[in-house]
C-alpha cells in the first residue's frame, strides 16, 4: 500500500516538475525582447543633433542648422557612440559587414560582389543567429547585403536569410508603392538613357521626370516638374557632391524659418 502511495506521489511530483518546466520555458520564450534594428542612409554624424550636443556642446552642426527629433529620441533612450567607424566608405560592403559581423576583406565584399553562405569559412549572418535562437526575422527597405543563394553558380537568388523580406525597390516601387525615388531609365535595347525621379501620391497619381538625360539636355518640362517637387516637399538637394540630385533635407529657407521660431 505504501508503495502504491509512494508511486502516486512520485508521479504527481514528476508531473508537477514537468509542468513547471514547460511553464517556465513558455514564459522564457514569450519574454524574449523584440529587436528592431533601424539603419538610416547617407548621413554624416553631425546630421544628428544629439551627436552634436555630445561632441560640440550644441545641437547645431559646424556646417549649420540640424534637426533630427526621431534620432535624438533613440539616442536618449539608448547608448550614443561618438567614436563609431564604418568598415567601408562604400554602401554595399558596409551593409555586408554589418550583416555578417566581419570585415569586408573577410566576407568578400569589396564593392558590389555577390557572395553565398556555402563555404566552410563563412560565419552566420545576424538574422541567421537570431533565427537559431527562436526569433522570426524580417527586413523592410534596403538591406542589400549582397549575400545570395548558390544557384548552382553565383546569382541574385534569395538566400532566405529572413522569414519576411520587403524590398523598397523590388517589392514596393515595382508595384507602384512608395513616395519619392530615383531610378535608371533604359531604352528598348537596355541601354541607360538617364535617371528619372518619381513621386507617388496616396491617391495613386504620380509625377515623373528626368533628373539626367545621358545624350540630351533636360527639357523645360523636366525642370518644371523637379522645381514643383522641391517646392512641394521643401527639399534641399546636394550641390557640392558628385550626385547633385541627392536629397539632403529641408531647404535653407525652411531651416532659417525654424531657427527664427526657436530663437
Amino acid at each position: 500500500m505504501n508503495s502504491v502511495k509512494e508511486l502516486a506521489l512520485l508521479r504527481t511530483t514528476i508531473l508537477f516538475v514537468v509542468t513547471a518546466f514547460i511553464s517556465i520555458s513558455s514564459v522564457a520564450k514569450t519574454t524574449q525582447p523584440n529587436i528592431l534594428w533601424i539603419i538610416t542612409d547617407d548621413q554624416r554624424p553631425d546630421s544628428v543633433s544629439a551627436y552634436n550636443q555630445a561632441v560640440y556642446g550644441k545641437k547645431q552642426s559646424p556646417l549649420g542648422y540640424v534637426e533630427s527629433p526621431n534620432a535624438d529620441k533613440l539616442a536618449a533612450e539608448g547608448v550614443l557612440f561618438t567614436q563609431a567607424f564604418t568598415n567601408s566608405p562604400v554602401c554595399g560592403p558596409s551593409r555586408g559587414s554589418m550583416h555578417s559581423g566581419r570585415y569586408p576583406f573577410r566576407n568578400g565584399h569589396y564593392a558590389f560582389e555577390l557572395t553565398h553562405q556555402n563555404p566552410d569559412f563563412v560565419k552566420p549572418t545576424v538574422s541567421e543567429v537570431m533565427r537559431s535562437n527562436g526569433y522570426a526575422t524580417s527586413t523592410f527597405g534596403k538591406e542589400d547585403h549582397y549575400i545570395y543563394k548558390w544557384g548552382p553558380g553565383q546569382g541574385f537568388h534569395n538566400a532566405q536569410l529572413f522569414d519576411v523580406k520587403v524590398h523598397f525597390k523590388n517589392d514596393l516601387q515595382k508595384n507602384g508603392l512608395g513616395d519619392l525615388f530615383t531610378k535608371a531609365q533604359y531604352d528598348k535595347n537596355y541601354n541607360v538613357i538617364g535617371t528619372a525621379e518619381t513621386v507617388l501620391y496616396p491617391d495613386g497619381s504620380e509625377r515623373k521626370y528626368f533628373l539626367k538625360r545621358n545624350k540630351a539636355e533636360l527639357t523645360a518640362e523636366d525642370l518644371a516638374a523637379r522645381k514643383a517637387t522641391d517646392q512641394e516637399f521643401d527639399i534641399l538637394r546636394a550641390y557640392t557632391r558628385g550626385n547633385t540630385d541627392l536629397i539632403l533635407g529641408e531647404s535653407t529657407l525652411s531651416q532659417r524659418a525654424k531657427q527664427l521660431t526657436l530663437t
